[in-house]
């Protein structure tokens, strides 16, 4: 009698992995530009956000300090100017501003109190309160 061992299928064929792969790459090539469209947005979102903390921040040690501050936003930067003679500059990638100058007075008030920047696809109106509230009108 003789005896006939079967063998086994291991492991996958050359077709197979090459339909795997290109199953793959179409998903990726798809879902990518969406992916990055978002992180972009997302970053965007976190310029505005550190933006206002800025803002608020000088706000504070105008309060605190009782100097008046000097805020000069240009393209894409934002520059304090103290009276003590510190300066702060930030610079944003994903936003932008308008050329203008606002004064934040000894009592850690921003006049004026609207300040317009341009995000990504989208203009935004900041408006900072007299109470240190900040609220986004659009």
């Amino acid at each position: 009698m003789i005896v006939i061992k079967r063998l086994r299928h291991c492991g996958f064929t050359l077709m197979e992995l090459l339909i795997v792969l290109a199953i793959t790459g179409l998903t990726i090539s798809l879902v990518g530009p969406l992916a990055f469209e978002q992180l972009d947005k997302f970053r965007a979102q976190d310029e505005v956000l550190q933006f206002k903390r800025d803002v608020v921040a000088a706000q504070q040690r105008a309060f605190i300090n009782e100097e008046r501050v000097i805020v000069t936003l240009e393209n894409n930067s934002a520059t304090f100017n103290f009276e003590t003679g510190k300066e702060t500059n930030n610079v944003f990638d994903f936003i932008s501003f308008e050329r203008s100058t606002y004064e934040i007075n000894r009592h850690g008030l921003l006049h004026p109190n609207e300040v317009k920047l341009r995000q990504v696809d989208k203009s935004i109106t900041l408006n900072f309160i007299n109470d240190g509230i900040v609220d986004d009108v659009r």
